[in-house]
């Protein structure tokens, strides 16, 4: 397992068409590229995009967030390509207030799922309406619930169930704010909390 700043070096062996994972790569005259390969992990997102901007990298996979800026970048191509990556919100159903059913419709139903498509990931994602993505090879699509937040009240009646969101991160949590204030708006009462990821793992 490489780590941050560790780099892994390959002889004679890199050409880009074998290399479909490639979200960003830098353009070269004939489209290939050098029979040495040297791949480093680079964590920060802002840090892999300067290298990449600089030179420093010859391919990257950048945050959607970044995508746009490196289309305007000459000699650099954006690569969109299918990838599972799933964004959920998992509910813990043995205490409250997810143990009850009705609690965990209302939260789903508050919840804007292209909101998040288009405001996080900058439309590199489609909804999921169940554990199979769609596109994925017999992926069967499952009823698509709306958004719906005055049926969200509705069936919250007043109550105001209260939880926290566990999350991997040290950053703004865009992602769990946007939840957190689509629940909110219906009655949840929510906080974040952030870990590293050997906290959470542990």
């Amino acid at each position: 397992t490489l780590k941050a700043s560790e780099r892994l070096v390959w002889d004679d062996y890199f050409s880009d068409r074998f290399w479909p994972g490639a979200a960003v790569h830098r353009i070269r005259p004939g489209g290939r590229c050098s029979t040495h390969s040297s791949h480093r992990v680079v964590d920060e997102p802002a840090t892999k995009l300067a290298a990449l901007v600089a030179g420093e990298l010859d391919f990257a996979g950048v945050n959607p967030a970044h995508a746009e800026f490196v289309r305007r970048r000459v000699g650099l191509r954006v690569v969109d390509y299918p990838l599972i990556f799933p964004y959920g919100l998992v509910f813990n159903t043995r205490r409250p207030p997810f143990h009850d059913a009705v609690v965990r419709r209302a939260a789903a139903l508050a919840l804007d799922r292209q909101e998040i498509v288009d405001g996080y990931l900058f439309g590199f994602a489609a909804i999921a309406d169940g554990p199979v993505p769609p596109g994925t090879p017999r992926a069967v699509p499952g009823p698509r619930l709306p958004v719906a937040p005055d049926s969200a009240r509705r069936l919250l009646a007043g109550r105001r169930p209260r939880f926290e969101i566990l999350t991997v991160g040290s950053g703004e949590a865009a992602l769990e704010q946007m939840v957190q204030a689509r629940l909110a708006a219906v009655g949840f009462d929510v906080t974040i909390r952030q870990l590293e990821l050997s906290a959470f793992l542990d």
